[in-house]
């Protein structure tokens, strides 16, 4: 009896003694923790708005890719989107509370003029390409939208 009462002991010990981290184990959860936050700084990193010249300078090329663009065609495009992504970011930054609704409003007027401007350079074969393409990222802009309202809908 005194046998088992002594072997009953010396288990829970032992299970005990289990469950209490050990330096290895705590080594391992903080080596962790620190991938872990180093994964959402680097996501975090992507999310953080390019700069306008760097948005321009992506915006002529998916428009060379798209629409064969000749160099004095792009150069005339980017001096167009540069300008009005200048001018956009300023009204934005500008914005607080209930103003960023008209300051929305007022960067997609600006956005529209500058589409406008950017048809004038084209030809009309790519007026038309342009156009899709336009709507194609409207839709592609819409859905991710729709994902984000369902997503935080969910949660």
């Amino acid at each position: 009896m005194i046998y088992d009462e002594i072997c009953y002991h010396s288990l829970i010990f032992k299970l005990n003694r289990n469950l209490i981290p050990t330096t290895k184990s705590m080594k391992k959860l903080i080596l962790l923790v620190i991938v872990f936050m180093t994964t959402i700084v680097t996501f975090a990193q992507d999310t953080i708005s390019k700069s306008p010249e760097q948005r321009t300078a992506q915006f002529v090329k998916q428009l060379k890719k798209e629409l064969k663009l000749t160099s004095a065609q792009s150069e005339k495009i980017e001096s167009i989107q540069l300008k009005c992504l200048k001018q956009v970011d300023e009204i934005k930054a500008k914005a607080v509370g209930p103003d960023k609704k008209e300051s929305n409003k007022k960067a997609r007027e600006m956005t529209k003029a500058a589409n406008v401007d950017i048809k004038a350079i084209l030809t009309d074969d790519q007026k038309t390409k342009f156009d899709t393409w336009l709507a194609q990222k409207k839709d592609k802009t819409k859905n991710k939208v729709v994902n984000k309202e369902k997503e935080t809908k969910e949660h």
